[in-house]
């Protein structure tokens, strides 16, 4: 990555729907720790992880339709979970909600239903 980006400078991490992979939410925390220790002061990290705890029935489905069948699994994290994996970064307001819940315009498309992930987007101080 050095040889493209000015790691003088800030820089933006995305990590949408990877750390869904990461078993154990320590792991998965210790993954954007390390990361952040080598970004700049300034970087912001944008996370979507799924959600344990916005709808039931997805947490079941993902146990028993892909979990029980398929490899690697997926973890879904409560909404505090999710914000223990930016612990010593600064949350961006509105901080871990779910993710149609953050910072939606005026002229978005209103959704009534859920979708069972959690996003965040935090700077590195």
């Amino acid at each position: 990555a050095r040889q493209t980006l000015d790691f003088g400078r800030p820089v933006g991490v995305l990590l949408i729907s990877s750390l869904a992979f990461v078993e154990e939410t320590e792991e998965a925390g210790a993954i954007v720790s390390s990361l952040a220790q080598v970004m700049p002061a300034g970087s912001h990290f944008a996370i979507c992880d799924l959600a344990s705890d916005l709808d039931a029935t997805f947490t079941t489905v993902l146990d028993t339709h892909w979990n029980s069948r398929y490899s690697p699994t997926l973890s879904a994290r409560t909404r505090a979970e999710c914000a223990a994996l930016v612990a010593g970064l600064d949350p961006v307001p509105p901080g871990v909600v779910p993710v149609t819940q953050w910072r939606p315009a005026a002229t978005d498309p209103h959704w009534d239903g859920v979708v069972p992930a959690h996003g965040v987007v935090a700077k590195k101080p």
